[in-house]
């Protein structure tokens, strides 16, 4: 046997898997280098992502969670646009201005109003103070309880809280008003009930449509100086969900009764 000839026959086999191991090695070895910057560099998107998913989660539990101040938006029209707002939730924007809740039409509207808030904010206190000034229910300051327009104090202030309208003597009146404001508005809203309870335009609940007194004492509910009356509390949540809803349905009502009121005087003609 000739064993020199199987030794050269052997020797590239041989040759070829050194190669091979040799090659495995320097992968394997590259790896284990190449690893920890890997590692990190995976470390540090998966940081990043967490942390932009944190800042998206804060700002929508942010926005979520302002607190109204006063009155929510009861219009059904859209300040910037003019349109009319739809009843339905999500087809509306919910807008907040130094606390206050605004509804838009469109996110174009949302545009608007941020570039110059002032702008819109402006006619909007003045149909919110025109149309509350018909039904407000004191004539008196809310604060020094001093006759409004009396004496030497000048033409009373028109003053929004959020978007109910509150009227004073003076400025001073405002500031104490401002610290705590809660008392005073338990007060006006003793007035709102006391003015409009006896004359109230319907005795079903406007959400339900039941009986008021048919599910105990009704609720007494105020919202823009008005007076809405509820079989429940479950129908609260209904009236602070669309308020604009139920505002335009008393108004409604008012309007049903006093023409019932003129047809029985014979007034109607």
């Amino acid at each position: 046997m000739n064993t020199h000839a199987l030794a050269v026959k052997a020797e590239p086999a041989m040759t070829t898997r050194l190669g091979i191991l040799t090659v495995a090695l320097a992968c394997t070895a590259a790896f284990f280098l190449a690893a920890p910057g890997a590692l990190a560099q995976n470390a540090d998107h998966a940081k990043h992502a967490q942390e932009t998913k944190n800042a998206k989660q804060q700002e929508t539990q942010t926005a979520t969670d302002e607190e109204t101040v006063g009155d929510g938006y009861f219009l059904d029209v859209c300040p910037v646009s003019g349109e009319e707002l739809s009843t339905k939730e999500g087809e509306y924007i919910n807008y907040h201005y130094k606390g206050r809740e605004i509804r838009l039409c469109c996110k174009g509207c949302v545009k608007k109003i941020a570039k110059d808030p002032e702008k819109y904010i402006e006619k909007l206190d003045k149909k919110l103070i025109k149309m509350q000034k018909e039904w407000y229910p004191m004539d008196t300051c809310l604060v020094t309880d001093e006759e409004l327009g009396a004496g030497d104090m000048g033409e009373p202030i028109d003053y929004l809280h959020g978007n109910r309208l509150v009227r004073f003597c003076c400025k001073g009146c405002i500031r104490r008003f401002e610290k705590d404001p809660d008392p005073y508005l338990e007060k006006l809203d003793a007035a709102v009930i006391e003015k409009q309870k006896d004359n109230y335009p319907v005795e079903t609940c406007l959400v339900s449509g039941e009986a008021l007194g048919g599910m105990g004492e009704p609720i007494n509910y105020i919202i823009g100086n008005r007076l809405i009356r509820l079989c429940c509390k479950g129908c609260v949540k209904s009236v602070d969900t669309q308020p604009a809803k139920y505002m335009a349905a008393l108004r409604k009502a008012y309007k049903d009764a006093d023409k019932g009121e003129k047809h029985e005087k014979g007034d109607d003609h």
